[in-house]
């Protein structure tokens, strides 16, 4: 694998894995591929119920199986505690809920 690519397999595998998973607590999210690893930066309301956070996480499984040995995934949960403020992009944007701002 390597270069763009990667990028497509990368936005691809976490789209397919999204499906059905994003509850109202997800605000964002963005993947990345860095160093060998996939990251996910799973932008998400306080207070989200560990159901939907097992979601997240299973639809993270899903995505690292998608990729070889020896990738590895770095899931980071970030609270939105005020809505009006902008998200932070890191890698490629792959959901966002209606209502938020991003910035570079």
């Amino acid at each position: 694998m390597g270069g763009e690519l990667d990028r497509d397999y990368l936005l691809a595998s976490v789209q397919r894995a999204l499906l059905g998973a994003a509850g109202d607590s997800l605000c964002g999210l963005c993947a990345d591929l860095q160093n060998g690893s996939v990251v996910l930066t799973w932008y998400v309301r306080p207070g989200m119920p560990q159901e939907e956070r097992d979601d997240l996480e299973i639809a993270g499984t899903e995505v690292i199986a998608d990729f070889p040995a020896p990738f590895t995934i770095d899931e980071r949960f970030v609270e939105v505690v005020d809505p009006s403020s902008a998200l932070r992009i890191v890698g490629e944007w792959v959901f966002l809920r209606r209502g938020f701002t991003v910035t570079g």
